[in-house]
């Protein structure tokens, strides 16, 4: 796919501050309408501007100086773009308006992408990324987030840029952002394209698509049209590549967006060629030849540089100013340190003094420290016998609860098959459950807390072993990336509700099929655990779950509140999910 200087989605982030912006404020209200009605908005912008000079409001000036920089860089006027975007950021920092300022670095981050400046364009959505951390804005990280992927996509980074997608898409889902989710579909689709994937790039192109809010911007509805016209060549599908290419053409228009019309005219020109449409193919490339010529010269190159130049100047005799400040505090706090050790040696003085007058008295507080010391070290000795105990009850408690187990076993062997016996054999199931913990903790140093992947690993092969199926034996996948120590008290209860979900699947979901699976994954936040577990098993009945009375649902639902965590149970791609999100986890470090 050739590099569109304004394709992909790192306008989305323009696109979804409008949602937020009120409607009182004519500056935003001028911004927000920018869509619908670019040339009455960009007058509105100069006004308001020329008014907030008027009566110095410094905040509003910089404001209109920021979203006037992002409509120039819209409509293909880079150096303008940067020329206003710079005045704001010079207002903003040195007045610390912090949350405009990381919208304006975020936006001149995208002037210098599409210069294809990118590492100035990486420093400033890094400088906007953390402002927005601070500030806990999400939605602007998240934005940010794609921003970063898209330019880690150009450098050939997909699986950086992937990771940097799929934490956008879950901060857009957490708030609901329907632009932001339809912006990570698209870029996801780009990147499938660069590893020419263009069917699958094609399904998260109309994902995009298929989920376009009704007042999406026109920056986020066009884009997956270019990326569906650009797919559609790959595969040969002219005519579809050429319907695509208009409809997004048509979008641009609308919004004068010189350098979008650009390229697609570049798209529709490849497309008709390939098609044997030549005489079309050459109009479209006369034309976006001419676009071209209009908005590219080595003198805006030249301009941006400059003016880059001169801005990084600013903040190197900012920086040395902020220096010299510093070297003066820093002698005026050695002056004081001076002062303050004259002192401190005549308080010393004084004190060797008092020391010499009462050197009995200290020794006797010396022996006295001996024999604390002594107490010390017995209390410490105490403490150490104490956890060789608990290891023991941990060790016997095991081997009880095994005991429990097989008395279990033994009686439900007296039965036949039939409701009473299954009842004894599910609970032997639960009491190895705990079982396994006890003897988890016993082999380890530790006595209170137990890593989760082992843990689930034994649990998972355990419950295997009472299910032989030496026709379909079934498989078991339990992945975590970081290492996941938590107390017995969350343990239990987890590994309680994983032994009813893997029953579940082992007694009622692989019949007939030949592969049977279970995979078991974890996801370590800062302060919450998400389990996924799945199986490969046949259709799972959402309808029956919520309406089922069992036991073993019961006890679920009586764990998970012991947790405080929220369940989901689903069908997906033909098997059966649940997903537990437990949140104030309390991890123990090693």
């Amino acid at each position: 796919m050739k590099k569109n200087p304004r394709y992909g989605l790192l306008l989305v982030f323009l696109l979804l501050t409008l949602t937020a912006l009120s409607q009182k404020d004519p500056i935003e209200k001028a911004w927000k309408d920018y869509h619908s009605n670019p040339i009455g908005s960009k007058q509105k912008l100069n006004r308001e501007l020329v008014l907030s000079r008027q009566h110095k409001d410094l905040r509003k000036e910089a404001k209109c100086l920021s979203y006037l920089g992002a409509i120039h860089d819209i409509e293909g006027d880079s150096k303008k773009a940067i020329e206003l975007l710079l005045q704001a950021i010079r207002i903003q920092e040195r007045k610390n308006f912090q949350e405009d300022l990381s919208f304006s670095y975020n936006n001149l981050g995208v002037a210098h992408f599409y210069q294809d400046n990118y590492d100035i364009a990486l420093n400033y959505y890094q400088k906007s990324y953390h402002i927005d951390s601070l500030l806990n804005n999400q939605s602007g990280a998240a934005g940010t987030l794609v921003n970063i992927g898209l330019i880690l996509t150009y450098q050939n980074k997909s699986e950086q840029a992937q990771k940097n997608y799929l934490l956008a898409l879950e901060s857009y889902k957490a708030l609901k952002d329907s632009n932001g989710i339809c912006s990570v579909y698209s870029n996801l689709g780009k990147i499938y394209f660069e590893k020419k994937a263009y069917q699958k790039a094609i399904e998260y192109y109309q994902k995009c698509i298929a989920n376009l809010p009704k007042n999406a911007g026109i920056e986020v509805s066009f884009t997956p049209y270019y990326g569906l016209a650009n797919s559609h060549i790959q595969l040969k599908r002219y005519p579809e590549a050429i319907q695509f290419a208009h409809i997004a053409i048509q979008m641009a228009e609308k919004v004068q967006a010189k350098e979008r019309l650009q390229y697609g005219y570049e798209i529709l020109a490849e497309a008709e060629g390939k098609a044997q449409n030549f005489e079309s193919a050459y109009e479209f490339m006369r034309k976006y030849t001419q676009i071209r010529d209009a908005i590219v010269n080595q003198e805006n190159g030249d301009a941006i540089a400059e003016m880059e130049a001169k801005f990084q100047d600013e903040q190197r005799d900012k920086e040395l100013l902020e220096a010299k400040s510093k070297r003066l505090e820093d002698e005026k706090n050695l002056a004081v340190f001076k002062f303050t050790l004259t002192i401190s040696l005549s308080i010393i003085l004084v004190l060797i003094i008092t020391i010499a007058l009462f050197w009995q008295r200290n020794k006797a507080n010396k022996q006295k420290s001996e024999l604390l010391k002594l107490r010390n070290d017995a209390i410490q000795e105490n403490l150490q016998q104490k956890e060789m105990m608990i290891g023991e009850i941990h060790h016997r408690v095991k081997n009880n609860l095994q005991l429990i187990s097989s008395i279990i076993d033994l009686h439900a062997r007296t039965l036949g098959e039939g409701k009473e016996r299954n009842i004894l054999l599910d609970s032997r199931k639960r009491v190895e459950s705990i079982a396994i913990v006890h003897q988890k903790l016993y082999q380890s140093d530790e006595i209170f807390s137990i890593e989760l992947t082992e843990y689930f690993n034994d649990l998972g092969y355990t419950m295997l072993h009472h299910f032989p199926t030496a026709s379909n034996p079934t498989s078991l996948l339990v992945k975590s990336l970081d290492s996941m120590h938590v107390h017995i008290d969350t343990a239990i209860p987890l590994g309680l509700i994983l032994s009813e979900l893997i029953t579940n699947s082992l007694k009622y979901a692989f019949e007939k099929v030949e592969y049977p699976l279970i995979s078991i994954e974890l996801v370590r936040n800062r302060r919450s655990l998400l389990l996924i577990y799945k199986d490969n098993g046949k259709s799972f009945d959402p309808v029956t779950w919520e309406a089922g009375t069992s036991f073993g649902k019961r006890m679920i639902g009586s764990l998970l509140r012991q947790l405080k965590a929220d369940a989901s149970f689903s069908e997906q791609d033909g098997g059966f999910t649940a997903q537990l999100n437990c949140s104030n986890i309390i991890w123990k470090e090693k």
